[in-house]
């Protein structure tokens, strides 16, 4: 490959994605945003990101023009961030096909800089319902996974206590020694007789 004066560094933003060996994880529906990080001196090249398994033929989604201003095409978008050397790629309403290798890079002569990474789309889950939950001040994700929470506790975590503790309890009177049950019960019936006849 090429010398890399630019180090790139994937990371992830947003609920419930994570990064791990060059992998995106996103959910359908749902918007994915990764940021590629670049050295000092490349401030105002335009940036891109492609897709595509072979990165001389990708084909280029959205790129900068050399600005910070925010730049979409489609569902995909770019934003570059000069001071902080790092630019946003975002795709919105995320689809099952989107899955795939990506590319993020800068433009130059000669050939271009680029990373490497993948994108993998999960199916809608709870959790994605509430992540979609009004945020306000940040709040609403907590409040909405506790209300799941409580849910499920109500609904699955009580009924089974209930269920396990009533077998438990069930075994454990059956587990009684009944040989024993019954020499007691003798004992008392002839306690009994024994105080019903009559004394001479």
């Amino acid at each position: 490959m090429w010398p890399l004066p630019v180090l790139f560094l994937l990371i992830i933003q947003g609920h419930f994605s994570k990064c791990q060996d060059g992998v995106v994880r996103g959910t359908a529906k749902g918007t994915l945003t990764t940021y590629c990080m670049y050295g000092q001196g490349w401030e105002s090249y335009n940036k891109w990101w492609c897709r595509g398994e072979n990165w001389m033929s990708c084909k280029i989604l959205v790129k900068t023009t050399g600005s910070e201003q925010l730049v979409k095409k489609g569902r995909a978008s770019i934003q570059d961030n000069a001071s902080q050397r790092k630019f946003t790629m975002t795709l919105e309403d995320l689809r099952y096909d989107d899955a795939g290798t990506y590319w993020c890079g800068i433009e130059r002569i000669g050939s271009d800089l680029g990373s490497k990474f993948s994108v993998i789309i999960d199916p809608v889950s709870i959790c994605k319902y509430a992540s979609s939950m009004p945020e306000g001040n940040g709040m609403g994700i907590l409040l909405a996974s506790k209300s799941l929470h409580f849910v499920l506790l109500t609904f699955v975590k009580v009924p089974r206590l209930g269920v396990l503790l009533w077998t438990v309890v069930g075994l454990s009177q059956g587990q009684r020694d009944p040989g024993r049950e019954q020499s007691q019960s003798e004992q008392e019936n002839h306690s009994s007789h024994d105080t019903d006849a009559p004394v001479p």
